[in-house]
């Protein structure tokens, strides 16, 4: 029996990150209901770097109960503009949300990205 596709969300729309080098825990968290299952899609739209920056995002779970966040899948560390696609086949937990940081590179730099979601039960 197929998955059924029961949401689809925009974890985080599209967003501008400066150079910082620690992480930040961006956008709302997304409630996953039954969801069992989902695809992340990752974009990154426009980059203005100086040479070196790297961003690197990570999908966080919370505990429901103590409200921590816990690394569900983290995307590739990337220094170019395109895409990029993770699939989780396991129990998604309470909530899911988006955390990022740019490290790597000079004081003005930045990249513009946005973070997707399909979740399946």
């Amino acid at each position: 029996m197929a998955k059924r596709i029961s949401a689809r969300h925009t974890l985080l729309p599209e967003t501008t990150l400066t150079m910082g080098g620690t992480e930040t825990i961006l956008g709302v968290a997304v409630p996953c209901g039954s969801s069992k299952e989902g695809t992340f899609f990752l974009n990154v739209a426009s980059i203005k770097a100086g040479g070196t920056a790297n961003l690197l995002v990570t999908i966080y779970t919370y505990n429901p109960v103590l409200d921590t966040a816990v690394v569900l899948t983290t995307f590739t560390s990337t220094a170019v503009v395109g895409n990029e696609i993770k699939s989780i086949s396991a129990n998604l937990g309470d909530k899911i949300k988006v955390g990022a940081v740019l490290s790597g590179g000079a004081g003005g730099d930045w990249m513009t990205f946005s973070v997707g979601v399909v979740l399946k039960s």
